[in-house]
């Protein structure tokens, strides 16, 4: 399903106050209830839902794809729901000493069209990674890397995948989620033999984060350039990368 893109903006939030705790995570929390929406964080997708008969909720960690100082949110809208509702919150460990956690933006799905909000968020909420300094200017190559990693899945090459991973395992580590090489390569050589795998060609390209990070997407914004549907998996893959030491390198699905 392909997201409409909205000219009119029906609802802008103002920015919310500073927030901060020792050990405070952001991240979001969505319900949409029927809505069918993406929202992104400094460009980056992190929360969607394109089933208008989706009644779950959903929270995703946000800390990989903020920075010190203000930070935007941008909520898409496509399908309204009365209910849906877009949260980002800073959640403060229970013995943090003047807990100044709760939510720094929120966005209801209720009318079509684009909301945009900001939030602060102090250096202790943020981790070095490794596209932190990746800043980059252009393409180049991009592509390349992409149509290489899409090819890679057409034949199945579990050792070819699994190397083009290993910046978005690095990235996982950092974030307390380490996973070992052999388990992702145990995990492809079950799934991928018998999964449907669907592959953009037709896709844009999205500078997010300052330009660290570029964005390879469909106009809706949700689709990726590979994606995983296997039997209880699924997967989106070549989405996110960085110009790390040189080269493009994945570091997200």
């Amino acid at each position: 399903m392909r997201l409409i893109c909205f000219a009119a903006v029906v609802a802008l939030l103002a920015a919310r106050p500073a927030l901060a705790c020792d050990g405070g995570v952001f991240a979001v929390l969505y319900k949409p209830d029927g809505a069918v929406f993406v929202a992104e964080v400094n460009g980056v997708p992190v929360a969607e839902s394109l089933d208008p008969d989706a009644t779950f909720t959903g929270t995703s960690r946000l800390t990989p794809w903020i920075t010190t100082g203000v930070n935007e949110v941008v909520v898409t809208t496509a399908t309204p729901s009365e209910n849906g509702i877009v949260q980002v919150l800073l959640n403060c460990p229970r013995a943090a000493p003047g807990n100044g956690g709760g939510a720094v933006g929120v966005a209801r799905l209720d009318a079509a069209g684009t909301q945009t909000f900001t939030f602060d968020a102090p250096a202790a909420t943020t981790l070095e990674l490794p596209y932190s300094d990746a800043v980059h200017e252009g393409n180049e190559g991009l592509a390349a890397k992409v149509a290489a990693l899409q090819d890679a899945f057409r034949s199945r090459d579990v050792p070819t995948i699994v190397s083009d991973h290993e910046t978005m395992l690095e990235v996982a580590a950092v974030m307390g989620r380490p996973m070992k090489k052999e388990a992702m390569s145990a995990i492809f050589a079950k799934v991928l033999p018998t999964a449907d795998i669907q592959y953009l060609d037709d896709y844009e390209i999205h500078e997010a984060l300052g330009g660290r990070l570029r964005i390879v997407t469909g106009p809706d914004r949700s689709t990726a350039p590979v994606m995983v549907n296997g039997k209880g998996f699924r997967m989106k893959s070549a989405r996110v990368w960085s110009f790390i030491d040189g080269e493009w390198r994945l570091v997200a699905q």
